[in-house]
């Protein structure tokens, strides 16, 4: 019997999805609303290039009220603004199983509202932060067996607010522990443009973070630096830097050795989707657990925003 998903939204983060769904050999009916005429050229033109005989039917929709039938998976790669409203929509539709793009949505009411729902109607979400799918990170996950960890890390300008989130899941995935409590008391003053538009803003600067169990987390992103992303994992008796940027690792006091590989949501969301398909399950974070690491996202960027443009607004301007 085919399967059906939904992708909502065919943008920069869409067009990779709908390229990962691609080598899901099987026939699919992929549906894809996006109401943009030239993100749909472009998506078609990549597709086209790609692979031209495709075994799914893919149909194209301007706006979600077009489409009729429950879907078996739905995929969210619009942006952050109103995607609360988006997914209340697609849930009276009768959807139940969803990756959700980071950040989920922009305030804690509104999580708690989805998560709610979410219960109400029997349905699943995973949030797309999907590291936890890098078979490198699974090797390095396994030599930490002890659950001590601080992780460090450190990159240029490559945008705090939209990014931090990918850090924190990885961390919060090591320990096994999600109940986190992070501190923005460093973040650089000067609020910086984000590149989706002027909808949104990014920072820089420093944000820590710490578990119950005292294990803890720093991310450091420089604003006006070109560096690499580098992550410094120290455990018992053993600590690994990782410059992810260029896929280079060093570790010390061990023999062990292995070439870091970094995959693409090309590569990536098709396993997932599968796996959500076949088992009900996947390795991403569901809905429930990455509340605690949005709610304290949002807790710290809000403060930051009011200490340094007195802005005092309810909603969160990432993405």
């Amino acid at each position: 019997m085919k399967k059906n998903i939904l992708l909502v939204g065919c943008g920069n983060i869409g067009v990779r999805h709908l390229q990962a769904l691609l080598k899901i050999q099987k026939n699919l009916n992929i549906n894809i609303v996006e109401p943009n005429i030239n993100s749909q050229k472009l998506a078609k033109s990549i597709i086209y290039k790609e692979k031209i005989n495709i075994p799914s039917t893919i149909n194209w929709f301007q706006n979600i009220f077009e489409i009729k039938n429950k879907n078996d998976l739905v995929i969210i790669a619009t942006n952050s603004k109103g995607r609360y409203d988006l997914i209340s929509t697609l849930l009276e539709q009768g959807h139940k199983r969803f990756i959700v793009e980071k950040m989920v949505c922009q305030s804690n009411s509104e999580y708690l509202k989805l998560l709610s729902k979410s219960k109400k109607n029997n349905a699943k979400f995973w949030v797309n932060t999907p590291r936890r799918y890098f078979e490198s990170y699974q090797k390095i996950k396994n030599f930490f067996t002890t659950k001590e960890l601080f992780l460090t890390v450190d990159a240029g300008n490559i945008g705090l607010g939209s990014n931090a989130i990918h850090m924190l899941d990885l961390f919060c995935w090591f320990i096994d522990d999600y109940d986190i409590i992070l501190n923005g008391d460093l973040l650089d003053d000067k609020i910086l443009l984000n590149k989706r538009g002027d909808d949104f803003v990014e920072f820089s600067g420093t944000i820590v973070g710490q578990s119950k169990n005292g294990m803890s987390i720093s991310i450091t992103f420089h604003a006006n630096q070109n560096i690499p992303l580098t992550l410094s994992f120290i455990g018992q008796n053993m600590k690994i830097i990782l410059n992810e940027t260029d896929s280079k690792l060093l570790f010390t006091n061990t023999k062990k050795k292995f070439n870091f590989k970094t995959n693409f949501v090309s590569s990536i969301t098709n396993t997932i989707a599968q796996d959500i398909l076949k088992k009900d399950s996947c390795l991403l974070p569901t809905l429930e657990n990455s509340y605690y690491v949005h709610s304290q996202l949002f807790k710290i960027f809000n403060k930051h925003l009011k200490k340094s443009n007195h802005i005092k607004s309810k909603f969160c301007p990432i993405t």
